[in-house]
């Protein structure tokens, strides 16, 4: 049986399964070895829940072998992993049984670094890469099984072919350091793709938005290029980039972030034909704009009344419409006619500018302005920026997954927790609970406000430590300026009044952040076994140096990194150089937040002598003689380092 006809009746299962009620759990009683399909029993190396495991051993005879190769690159403690694995699986399990030249597999970053360094991939961020045959390119998340099936279905046609640009075009073009500035200077607006030629990442970014590019209608005044970021820290460091490749987009030279798709040509092409155009809407009548206002009523519009676009400050309007325009609307229109005072001539056209921001109606509360108004013939960039950023915010607006790192990014943030219900039946508590925090505020204008639907964040609010016990209809907590978790203690029915006391003990000092703490029992006497509450006494505030292993249960290694820890935990010698060791599990302690570790097991040297200067443990393997040369070499750096009066 081919796969063509395997992933017809795998896609057939779901849509009956779907058809019938079933969601995510529709498939736990499926026995797929009683199914009506041919095995080809294919060998694999390594399985987990019977999908094969992508080693750096295995990588490249499984690209060589399959003509259609997915694979899910994960670590194992990521919720958006844990939420799709099931489905994925399902899938995988069907297409392996079935077929010999197709496979669904799975590559844990973190366990296997090598195949992750050849793939191109970096965790913690769950992505899919696909292989066909041989070449790779960057795969969307899929939504659910379905859709997962529909797209193996598609790509095992036997007449498939991965889309391809016209002969000859070259719809993004080399753009050398030379001519760099000469070129996003010149043109309305760019797109840079910074890479590294030869780089998987990079080709497979550059395919999505060469197919994207190639849609695009052709422009002089705008264009699409690629920089060759090879031996170029300096202009990297120019913009701010760290990590390649990266996008960013210029308007006449002004550099501005990419924050559009980056997988899916077709949003891509989307993505750039918006942002090529002026970032606001020119209108000229009232109407027109009480029109827009009722079309367009989900986000907040911000009108400039200029009286002519060769004034200072217009162009000062362009450039935070340009960075805003992905979450606000920009209407341009003339300032209105005026009669001048004592004179019966005919009106005039008023001079300088003005802007006004009009809130959505949903989101206006008794507390908010329904508009507000900056009129300031001096007002400086900084200043236009900043009254659009806060008047385009209400009080209490909704933060999402899709405008957390954008319009609620600012430092401390006050966030309410509650159930949101747009819907004829929920808008009314709904509307409550925005009221009761926008009332709570309207009395602390430095410091930004936002709901947040308690069924998309389960896992802020259990990191807040809140009781999720449904008779607290709202629980209120803080995103500290320092990166901790500041919880308000629960209380049913929480006042306005009350949340408005807690804003005021945060920002004096007599509110505490929230850890979660938990450590396991000492099982040997030379590794400490640390929770949250015991991290800063036996470690930060300790005498000694402490190499320290950071952990996850679900890592498949990190028993590995314990051993190695433990053998040179009982050496005298560094007992001798006042070295003391010692653990603590991620997965049920919380670390302070200016510990940023992207993957499990992590081990660190923290010195006794400068414990905010961590030295992370460089390498990929564990192996005992590793990390004893680590911290061999480390601790001779420090003792070198010293003061003479210090040896």
């Amino acid at each position: 049986m081919g796969l063509k006809q395997v992933v017809s009746i795998c896609f057939t299962i779901l849509t009956l399964a779907e058809k019938h009620g079933c969601q995510n759990a529709r498939f736990d009683n499926v026995d797929y070895t009683k199914l009506d399909l041919m095995s080809p029993n294919v060998a694999v190396a390594s399985m987990d829940n019977g999908v094969p495991l992508i080693t750096g051993d295995t990588l490249a005879k499984e690209v060589s072998r399959n003509d259609i190769l997915l694979i899910m690159c994960y670590v194992p403690w990521d919720p958006k992993y844990q939420a799709k694995i099931k489905n994925f699986e399902t899938v995988a399990k069907l297409v392996l049984a079935n077929t010999e030249d197709a496979m669904l597999a799975k590559l844990d970053m973190a366990a296997e670094p090598v195949a992750a360094r050849a793939v191109e991939v970096q965790p913690p961020e769950l992505q899919f890469i696909l292989y066909f045959r041989g070449a790779a390119y960057n795969v969307d998340e899929f939504p659910n099984a379905k859709a997962l099936a529909a797209m193996v279905k598609k790509l095992s046609q036997k007449n498939f072919e991965v889309p391809q640009l016209p002969y000859g075009e070259i719809p993004i073009k080399n753009l050398s350091k030379p001519d760099f500035d000469k070129v996003t200077n010149h043109k309305e607006f760019s797109l840079v793709i910074f890479y590294l030629p030869g780089s998987s990442a990079g080709e497979r970014l550059l395919y999505s938005f060469e197919l994207g590019i190639h849609k695009i209608k052709k422009d002089k005044r705008f264009g699409y290029y690629k920089f060759d970021a090879t031996d170029k820290p300096d202009t990297l460091q120019r913009f701010g980039i760290t990590k390649l490749p990266a996008l960013k987009m210029f308007r006449k030279g002004k550099v501005f972030d990419y924050r559009g798709p980056k997988v899916n040509p077709e949003g891509i092409t989307q993505y750039l034909t918006w942002h090529a155009r002026e970032p606001y809407t020119e209108m000229s009548h009232p109407d027109d704009l009480e029109k827009f206002l009722k079309e367009h009523g989900e986000r907040a519009t911000v009108v400039g009344f200029f009286a002519s676009k060769t004034l200072s400050k217009f162009q000062d309007f362009v450039d935070v419409a340009q960075d805003y325009r992905d979450e606000h609307n920009f209407i341009l229109m003339p300032t209105p006619m005026v009669s001048q005072k004592g004179s019966t001539d005919e009106p005039v056209q008023a001079p300088g500018w003005t802007l006004a921001v009009i809130l959505p109606k949903r989101w206006r509360t008794p507390d908010d302005e329904k508009k507000a108004v900056l009129h300031q013939e001096d007002a400086s960039y900084e200043m236009i920026k900043d009254f659009v950023r806060w008047k385009t915010t209400p009080l209490a607006g909704e933060r999402t997954f899709e405008n957390a790192k954008s319009l609620y990014s600012l430092r401390p943030l006050v966030v309410a927790y509650a159930k949101i219900d747009w819907s004829k039946t929920g808008k009314k508590d709904t509307e409550y609970y925005r009221d009761k925090v926008a009332h709570a505020a309207k009395d602390h204008k430095d410091t930004l406000f936002a709901i947040c639907n308690s069924d998309n964040f389960t896992q802020e609010m259990e990191r807040f430590g809140f009781n999720l016990d449904p008779k607290y209809d709202i629980h209120v907590g803080i995103l500290g300026k320092d990166g901790e978790y500041y919880p308000r203690w629960d209380t049913a029915h929480m006042s306005s009044k009350m949340i408005s006391e807690f804003v005021n003990q945060y920002k004096a000092g007599e509110v505490k952040p929230f850890f979660r703490s938990k450590s396991k029992q000492q099982d040997d006497p030379n590794v400490l076994e640390l929770s949250s509450d015991t991290f800063n006494s036996k470690i930060l505030h300790s005498d000694s140096h402490a190499l320290v292993l950071f952990y996850h249960p679900l890592s498949r290694n990190w028993w590995t990194a314990e051993q190695s820890l433990r053998a040179l935990a009982k050496d005298p010698e560094f007992r001798r150089r006042d070295v003391i060791f010692a653990q603590i599990d991620a997965s049920n302690n919380d670390l302070p937040s200016d510990i940023s570790l992207s993957t499990y097991p992590s081990i660190a040297l923290i010195p006794k002598d400068n414990k905010d200067n961590m030295i992370n443990y460089p390498g990929e393997l564990f192996e005992e003689h590793m990390v004893r040369h680590f911290l061999f070499e480390e601790l001779g750096k420090l003792h070198k380092s010293k003061p003479k009066t210090e040896l």
